[in-house]
């Protein structure tokens, strides 16, 4: 596969310690953002609906967590995830 500017780009900034931290961190939130709208989709709920199952009662809250901008702990994913009978597995890949 041809490798892109954009990724040509990402792999030299990622030589640099600093920025592989907040790209590690941004990527992991954005993979939790994926992961959790994808599955409210599969069971067919709005953002609206899985806040009010999981009892956070504010969409925003949701909206933000599939947008990648929350910061929610393990703690908070694992009950989030619970409450739809599902649970998070970690595989840990190279950048």
């Amino acid at each position: 596969m041809k490798t892109g500017y954009v990724e040509m780009r990402v792999l030299q900034e990622l030589e640099n310690e600093e920025y592989r931290r907040t790209y590690g961190g941004e990527l992991a939130k954005m993979d939790l953002a994926v992961a959790l709208r994808e599955a409210r989709v599969a069971l067919g709920l709005t953002q609206s609906q899985l806040a009010e199952k999981v009892g956070v009662g504010q969409e925003p809250y949701i909206r933000r967590l599939e947008d990648g901008e929350a910061n929610p702990t393990i703690e908070e994913i694992g009950t989030l995830l619970a409450v739809l009978r599902l649970r998070i597995r970690f595989e840990i890949v190279p950048l």
